[in-house]
């Protein structure tokens, strides 16, 4: 994407896929780290990913189906309070307790399960609020074009499906591996979908 830079959409997009990338990341050092003080802190480090992801797609959505409005500087600043708000809370967890309250590592798998605080629930509320604007963009644009563009914008849904659908069985009581999160096997089916999108479709072409 970073080729095409000129365009805002691909912009977007490319912080988008690194905001994966840095998420997914920490992620992994997490699952690798043995106690509770070192998964805390790269659970806070991926924040700096996890936040950010859901304001970029947004911004990538409004930017690939031509909502200037969203895109104005003042918007985007708005937009940017609840992601910066949640970042403050995680790395002063230890003050207040609001994002984590307790974490209690199984040693059978070295996987963390959490106890969650408000602050966590404030992430997940506007970063669904977020996803759920995007799509609903994209989903309108697919109703208004044909053709190429049309399948792009199938190929964006389809693509978004798959990590959203991991995080919910992340966050749900149904998870059959405690504390395993399935939103980085989700990203990384989202990076492949897009990659060919790129390649094969002339995404941002």
């Amino acid at each position: 994407a970073w080729p095409r830079r000129e365009l805002p959409a691909a912009r977007y997009l490319t912080a988008l896929l690194m905001a994966a990338a840095w998420w997914a990341g920490a992620i992994m050092l997490k699952a690798a780290a043995t106690s509770v003080a070192s998964k805390l802190l790269w659970s806070q480090i991926a924040y700096l990913g996890t936040t950010g992801l859901p304001l970029y797609y947004l911004l990538f959505a409004a930017a690939f189906s031509g909502r200037k409005r969203i895109l104005k500087p003042t918007s985007v600043a708005l937009l940017a309070i609840p992601p910066l708000v949640t970042v403050a809370l995680a790395f002063t967890n230890a003050l207040h307790g609001w994002v984590w309250t307790d974490i209690i590592i199984d040693p059978a798998t070295n996987l963390a399960t959490y106890a969650h605080g408000p602050g966590f629930a404030f992430l997940v509320a506007h970063s669904y609020v977020y996803l759920g604007w995007g799509l609903a963009l994209l989903v309108r644009n697919t109703a208004q074009t044909h053709g190429t563009n049309r399948r792009q914008v199938l190929a964006i849904i389809a693509a978004t499906a798959l990590p959203l659908a991991a995080n919910l069985l992340y966050l749900s009581p149904l998870n059959p591996i405690p504390g395993m999160d399935w939103t980085v096997p989700g990203f990384v089916a989202f990076a492949i979908i897009i990659a060919w999108a790129l390649l094969r479709m002339g995404l941002l072409d």
